[in-house]
């Protein structure tokens, strides 16, 4: 089974919390509240790449926030 590790940066102190398996709900430094993902799944999207374009929004997408969270699946 593949080691699920989410990453979230809190956007009232700056810290980043790491969890395993679940996604990050609080911010392990000053305890507030990250507000959830309403219009993407973050494990789902296209990883965009430092050397290609990235690929056009389709219909009634909603372009995530680049840069404040992160999932990393080890094998």
């Amino acid at each position: 089974m593949a080691l699920l590790i989410h990453l979230r940066k809190c956007h009232i102190c700056g810290t980043v919390t790491e969890q395993k398996q679940e996604p990050v709900k609080k911010c392990s430094h000053c305890n507030k509240a990250l507000a959830p993902f309403f219009y993407f799944d973050d494990q789902t999207k296209v990883v965009l790449s430092d050397m290609h374009l990235r690929p056009p929004l389709m219909d009634g997408e909603f372009s995530p926030i680049h840069g404040l969270t992160v999932s990393w699946e080890q094998l």
